[in-house]
């Protein structure tokens, strides 16, 4: 079944099963990590979709291996 809700999701996860419009914001915590990483590559590869992509990273040597 599809999740209408954070709250109706069983996890974090799920929540990406959420409809999302053009007027959606997205924040990543931990997008320097294996998993946060992958994320904010399909979400820049479908950016139009989004009005926002926020990414937090723990430190500065985490920003740089990001951008690169």
């Amino acid at each position: 079944t599809m999740c209408h809700s954070v709250q109706d999701c069983c996890s974090p996860a799920a929540a990406l099963l959420l409809p999302l419009s053009h007027s959606s914001k997205v924040v990543v915590t931990g997008a320097a990590g294996r998993t946060g990483a992958l994320i904010v590559q399909q979400l820049l590869a479908d950016k139009d979709k989004f009005s926002s992509i926020k990414a937090t990273v723990r430190t500065k040597k985490s920003t740089t291996a990001l951008l690169s």
